[in-house]
């Protein structure tokens, strides 16, 4: 699913931050990359899951993460969302 244009803002700031803003795919070297993610349905699924008693009680089942999918060969990053959504970089 792509992401509504809030979550694409957030996370190209993601990227920015890190330095990242027009990197490489490390297979085919093209530069042409989309992002999707289930950010935007996460709440209502969350919401689905959590009613039916398929969440544990610290939440695992759904991890919400971003893909930056390589348009030429399909190679992909996994990037978890809520850091992202939270402005959090680790180090």
């Amino acid at each position: 699913m792509a992401m509504d244009p809030a979550e694409f803002a957030k996370f190209q700031a993601h990227l920015a931050k890190l330095g990242k803003r027009n990197m490489a795919c490390p297979i085919c070297g093209t530069r042409n990359w989309e992002a999707h993610g289930p950010p935007s349905m996460r709440t209502l699924e969350w919401e689905r899951m959590e009613a039916a008693g398929l969440l544990n009680p610290v939440g695992l089942g759904v991890f919400a993460s971003v893909l930056l999918i390589c348009k030429r060969c399909h190679f992909f990053h996994q990037f978890a969302w809520r850091p992202i959504e939270l402005g959090i970089i680790g180090g």
